[in-house]
């Protein structure tokens, strides 16, 4: 009999019905196969479930503690692959003590059916083969995507690329985002910064990038149709930070 504990959690994304299983050897876990599906007559209902198998002289304590680990490495590279929002994994079986039971089925319901690509599961399958993803920097990437809104999406990536180059600065932050990503430098705007020049108040003459502009802009007093129109242009553009946030922390692990 193999012996296996089978996590379940949800997720803000119901996926179209996959699975991926991936074969270890590492330590006592064999494989571990990831089915992400909906719920049949409830299309935008859907859990992840994830079942770990194990070697057959192992014991409870530590296969949850191996367990344990491996599903925070396998939901950190899912939602870094994906950018979607995991909920907090629970154990729905195991047959490894004796008087084994079943947990209650949680079931979640959400607006999104989404689709991995064969490229989206393939960087997946690396990242959880890996220890990279227990990196700090993999959980607050994490943490960005439990905001339910796109605007705390936007600010705690930007705070969290801050953190990741060792910016001293936000033009620290403009030129790597320009850096990596030249097409930026031709959508840079005026900062709205007031300074104090010739003994008056003036605007700043310096340029930012479109994300530090949208990031400061929420930090000043504006009309509501001013506030409004720079949620909206978050909305549409937090995406892309998210790429170039995901490219420092690829980057910075590599190192």
């Amino acid at each position: 009999m193999i012996k296996y504990i089978e996590y379940l959690c949800t997720s803000t994304t119901a996926f179209v019905n996959n699975e991926v299983v991936i074969d270890f050897d590492q330590g006592g876990i064999t494989k571990v196969k990831i089915h992400f599906s909906s719920e049949g007559d409830r299309p935008n209902s859907g859990l992840i479930r994830i079942t770990i198998n194990y070697k057959e002289t192992i014991g409870y304590d530590k296969a949850k503690e191996l367990g344990d680990r491996k599903v925070e490495q396998i939901i950190n590279s899912l939602v870094f692959v994906k950018g979607i929002q995991i909920n907090n994994p629970y154990i729905h079986s195991e047959n490894i003590r004796p008087n084994s039971s079943v947990v209650a089925r949680m079931v979640g319901k959400f607006e999104i059916i989404a689709d991995l690509r064969q490229e989206q599961i393939d960087e997946f399958v690396e990242l959880a083969k890996t220890e990279k993803t227990n990196h700090i920097y993999y959980t607050l990437y994490k943490q960005s995507m439990n905001h339910n809104d796109d605007l705390g999406k936007f600010m705690f990536l930007y705070s969290l690329l801050v953190v990741i180059i060792d910016a001293k600065k936000q033009k620290d932050v403009d030129s790597y985002i320009i850096s990596n990503d030249p097409s930026e430098e031709a959508k840079q705007r005026q900062s709205t910064r007031m300074i104090k020049k010739d003994g008056s108040v003036t605007r700043s003459n310096e340029l930012e990038t479109r994300f530090t502009w949208l990031r400061n802009q929420l930090g000043h007093t504006q009309k509501n149709s001013e506030v409004t129109a720079v949620i909206n242009e978050i909305k549409e553009c937090w995406r892309e930070l998210d790429r170039l946030v995901k490219s420092a922390i690829g980057d910075k692990i590599a190192e």
